[in-house]
């Protein structure tokens, strides 16, 4: 939450772009593992519902 509060902050491209190292490691990364984390739940919930972990086209939305 510390980075996202930050980058409201600081909505800039250059900004991102020299904190995308901390975007990776804090935010991206540890969504990817719960989104991973919740495929096998979520599909015996529904099996409507796509859970992909994939950084781009999968379930993680853009920052």
């Amino acid at each position: 939450m510390k980075f996202l509060k930050q980058l409201k902050r600081n909505n800039d491209r250059d900004w991102f772009n020299d904190n995308k190292p901390r975007y990776e490691s804090t935010v991206r990364e540890p969504a990817l593992a719960f989104i991973e984390a919740m495929q096998k739940p979520m599909h015996r919930l529904s099996e409507c519902v796509d859970v992909v972990p994939k950084k781009v086209g999968g379930s993680l939305m853009r920052v």
